[in-house]
């Protein structure tokens, strides 16, 4: 109310007289920095940026609010008292008409010297408030500090006037606002005054509600610090990066946010956007490892509970612990990543070749409920138009096999390279036609080099009939040993009581085993076969040490997917892939990684666990692979001729 704007208007003009009776020049006057006591006198608190009249700021940076601070301050002169006058009219329109009396919810000195150029009008926004009143704020608010009044006892003459002529009481510095109320009624309306004042000061610190307009700004554009200078470059660069990210300059965004997200004077906050916005940013480049670094960062730096994070934040945690594991991201869309961790899923397994099931996350953001503080996400959308344009567009070019039979491949080679070009996105697209137009060569060359490897049958035939005459680690591949007679009526070293009635018995029992472990070779799980075996308690000692050396054997087989991966993603591979119980397919290894290969058949990647793939291609195509059999590689050639044997 008027009256009560008065009252406290008074109270605090006293203060500041009394300040600067002192030569204290407050510097930060705000609804925040003022209490209403029980009695209802009001006091001024808070004179941490306090300087002396004429004294020297020692400080670089400009600290206000935005919504009070004086104009002159924006341009560098000198605090006075008139620019405290100016901030105290200021709070008394806020308090009159309920708004601010600018929009100045920005970090920026230009923007800020514009707006507070602008002219006032407090009867537009508060009609109902006297003439006498508006023209005591009007005066107190004039852009020049000249035409502001000459002093503190000026404004007080002023306001006691406006009060006696209201019909207010006026008998001294001593309010008497609530004296005649009982005491519960006392308390309720200075409760109200403390909740109006804290509202009051919510409001100022952010503006726009729970999240400012950028989650991003809220730290920086929190209104106690904004306006300093090194605060509004930052809160610049912020904003121009971001603006770089929604409209695809990934580069700048990169630029930009980068010294952002690693500046521990940001706030965390604020790091946290930046970090994810990189992120996405090297993901739209196409280099995926570069982005894992700034995922790691979100998913596990900067606070100890990701519950305790505004939800937003919470989303972006979620979404970055997936986004930074090496395979794409399974499963359907989730929710929980928010519309950003959406978008950012879907890229991520676009660039790992997922063609189909990175557009599938895409579309669900295209899909997805955009917060109003992220409605700048918006254009993002344009995006999953070109990235749904660039699969349309790679599924129709050609894919270039041994089976086409072609002898010129001249044009089948211009049209992926014009594909190439007409490409909207970076990374794996224009990486799987260039795969393409490399295979050409290949094809050009011929298949002669996958025609002239090893027959793999061959080699597990030997390895098996070396067995049966041997039970022992088998000789250096220099030239195994073939059984020149009957094994039965072979006398090994080391195995003396072959064919007495114990070994009959544990040759009898070891078959039972082998057989039971016939299945395994399918999953190339081997621990029950290695389990069973070590804890088999054999009668004879042919039928332990063929025990121990059947555990041996199954230890290596078990070594064997894991080293086919590593030799895989060291050399890669084209050519036919022979998948259990399946039709044999031409694809091309791109990557390996966990123990899964990501096969390309032609149009995006694809996963294949080691277990999905023929025992027999597995060893034909390792055979191929595998450097000569030396004492350095024996152990390689260990696993092959394990498996082989398993």
């Amino acid at each position: 109310s008027e009256k009560n704007v008065l009252k406290i208007a008074r109270d605090v003009t006293s203060g500041l007289r009394a300040a600067y009776q002192q030569d204290l020049i407050h510097r930060d006057i705000k609804p925040g920095n003022m209490l209403v006591t029980e009695n209802g006198t009001a006091k001024l608190v808070d004179f941490g940026l306090a300087v002396q009249q004429g004294g020297k700021d020692e400080t670089e940076d400009i600290w206000a609010t935005p919504f009070y601070v004086p104009p002159e301050k924006l341009v560098g002169e000198p605090d006075t008292y008139r620019g405290d006058i100016y901030s105290l009219g200021a709070t008394l329109y806020h308090a009159l008409a309920g708004k601010p009396p600018f929009e100045a919810n920005t970090s920026s000195l230009e923007e800020l010297k514009v707006i507070k150029a602008q002219p006032l009008d407090l009867k537009s926004d508060a009609p109902s408030v006297k003439k006498p009143i508006q023209q005591l704020v009007d005066r107190m608010m004039a852009y020049e500090p000249k035409a502001r009044f000459e002093s503190y006892d000026e404004i007080i003459e002023e306001i006691d006037t406006i009060r006696r002529k209201r019909g207010d009481r006026v008998t001294s510095n001593k309010p008497n606002l609530f004296a005649a109320l009982p005491t519960p009624a006392r308390f309720g309306i200075i409760g109200a005054a403390v909740l109006a004042t804290i509202g009051l000061t919510l409001l100022l610190i952010d503006p726009g509600g729970d999240d400012s307009d950028d989650p991003g700004l809220a730290g920086l554009r929190d209104s106690e610090r904004v306006v300093s200078a090194s605060d509004e470059a930052k809160t610049q660069a912020y904003i121009e990066g971001r603006k770089g990210f929604v409209e695809g300059e990934w580069i700048q965004a990169i630029k930009l946010l980068s010294p952002l997200a690693e500046d521990s004077g940001v706030p965390q906050s604020t790091r946290r956007w930046s970090r994810f916005f990189v992120g996405v940013s090297e993901l739209m480049k196409g280099d995926w490892q570069a982005s894992v670094s700034w995922f790691n960062l979100v998913a596990f730096e900067d606070f100890d509970n990701a519950s305790e994070l505004p939800p937003l934040e919470q989303q972006l945690v979620a979404a970055a612990q997936e986004l930074r594991k090496p395979l794409p991201v399974m499963g359907e869309p989730q929710e929980a990543f928010g519309a950003l961790g959406l978008f950012a899923a879907g890229v991520k397994n676009w660039q790992h070749g997922e063609f189909d099931s990175g557009l599938v996350w895409l579309e669900a953001f295209n899909d997805s409920s955009i917060p109003d503080q992220l409605d700048f996400l918006e254009r993002l959308k344009t995006l999953t138009k070109d990235f749904r344009a660039d699969a349309e567009r790679l599924s129709s070019l050609p894919n270039p096999r041994f089976s086409d039979g072609v002898e010129d491949w001249s044009q089948v080679t211009r049209s992926l390279e014009a594909g190439k070009l007409l490409l909207n996105s970076e990374g794996s697209g224009p990486r799987l036609i260039e795969r393409r137009l490399a295979r050409i060569e290949t094809l050009q060359q011929g298949a002669a080099s996958f025609d002239a490897l090893p027959d793999p049958r061959q080699i597990v035939e030997e390895a098996r009939a070396l067995a049966k005459a041997r039970p022992v680690p088998v000789d250096p591949p220099d030239g195994p040993t073939r059984p020149t007679q009957d094994p039965a009526s072979l006398e090994i070293p080391g195995l003396p009581d072959l064919g007495s009635p114990d070994w009959e018995t544990d040759l009898a029992r070891i078959r039972e085993l082998l057989s039971a472990f016939e299945p395994l070779k399918n999953t190339w799980q081997f621990a029950n076969a290695i389990n069973e075996l070590s804890s088999e308690v054999f009668a004879s000692q042919s039928g332990t040490q063929i025990g121990e050396d059947l555990v041996a054997t199954y230890e290596a087989a078990a070594r064997f997917p894991a080293a086919f991966v590593t030799l895989m993603s060291d050399s890669g591979y084209y050519g036919v892939v022979r998948r259990k119980g399946m039709k044999p397919l031409e694809m091309e290894i791109t990557e390996a990684i966990d123990g899964v290969l990501q096969v390309d058949l032609g149009f995006g990647n694809n996963s294949l666990e080691v277990a999905e793939l023929e025992n027999l291609w597995l060893i034909e195509t390792a055979i191929g692979r595998l450097r000569e059999p030396t004492t350095e590689t024996a152990a390689e050639w260990e696993m092959l001729v394990s498996c082989a044997l398993a």
